[in-house]
């Protein structure tokens, strides 16, 4: 397994425009040089520095490791880099808030999801999820039938990413004239982890072997529904969040949104979750998160939204090829 499994992603977020939730984390070491992407004199003068370390890393894609052969088995070798997770989402509320594509991230009806997540190279991935909703009365008009993203998301501390999600309402069969998915719709996400520094982080941690990890995204999103019934353009924010982790496995997450433009009654000011994440294969996790329109004390959220009931569980079992 080349990727702490991501469940994250069937939560079912829908237009906050960071691209969704974020992964939990592992405590893991710096990221290392990788073989054939450094040359010796570069990787030699970065190797006692994580920081250059991680951003010389950033994006790296080793054509080696695309081409090795890593299995004597046909199709075990095909399924190299394919994670499959499973999923039960249970709303807490049947109250939502949305318009056209967009609206409140999570949906009002209970989900049975399945999320195919393919690493073919490097920390470059593909992931599809798809939707069953089990109370079709509760399914709003941008509840997805499937959601997608793909780009490089390295887990490491002190690197880069480049995402592209969307988590619109994208239809196996949609409406005549309407399309199956609409590229404007989504969100472009540039981001940088590091974790919490040692000073700052050593007094508030049960367990000092742990980090507690740090990210910030630009998220850009083209296209957008807007409240009123019209379509704005190039919705944007600036994402700060963090993981604070009891133990290796049970952890609280915030992430605090700056919106420089279109910001709607949905989108909000903060998110949060909690619970019990296992990356490992053949592991289960169970999570609370809320991605709804969340307001700082000082604004006012929109009915139906921002409250702790506005948020819902997800049971998950993830494995690794």
């Amino acid at each position: 397994m080349k990727w702490p499994l991501v469940s994250a992603c069937a939560l079912g977020v829908g237009s906050i425009a960071s691209g969704g939730p974020l992964a939990a984390q592992e405590a893991s070491p710096p990221v290392a040089a990788q073989d054939g992407v450094l040359g010796g004199d570069v990787q030699a003068s970065v190797e006692g520095d994580p920081v250059v370390r991680g951003a010389e890393s950033s994006f790296a894609f080793p054509l080696d490791d695309l081409y090795a052969r890593k299995h004597d088995s046909e199709a075990r070798e095909m399924l190299d880099g394919l994670t499959v997770t499973p999923g039960f989402y249970m709303p807490f509320s049947s109250r939502s808030v949305g318009q056209g594509a967009n609206g409140v991230a999570t949906s009002t009806s209970p989900v049975a999801r399945l999320d195919l997540r393919y690493q073919p190279v490097g920390y470059w991935f593909a992931q599809i999820a798809l939707n069953r909703y089990l109370d079709s009365s509760r399914r709003q008009d941008w509840d997805p039938d499937f959601t997608y993203s793909f780009g490089y998301d390295d887990w490491h501390p002190y690197t880069f990413s480049l995402v592209y999600s969307n988590y619109t309402n994208n239809r196996f069969d949609p409406a005549p004239g309407e399309p199956v998915t609409r590229l404007d719709y989504g969100t472009v996400a540039f981001g940088y982890k590091a974790p919490l520094p040692r000073a700052l982080a050593e007094p508030l941690l049960l367990d000092d072997t742990l980090s507690i990890d740090c990210r910030a995204n630009l998220n850009v999103t083209p296209r957008y529904d807007r409240n009123d019934g019209g379509v704005g353009h190039w919705k944007n924010n600036v994402s700060l969040g963090c993981r604070y982790p009891f133990t290796r496995r049970l952890y609280i997450d915030f992430t605090a949104y700056a919106w420089g433009h279109g910001q709607q009654p949905w989108d909000p000011d903060f998110t949060y979750g909690f619970g019990l994440f296992d990356y490992r294969s053949n592991h289960v996790s169970l999570q609370y998160a809320n991605y709804s329109g969340n307001r700082f004390p000082w604004r006012t959220a929109r009915e139906g939204t921002g409250r702790f009931r506005n948020g819902g569980l997800l049971l998950s079992w993830s494995h690794a090829f």
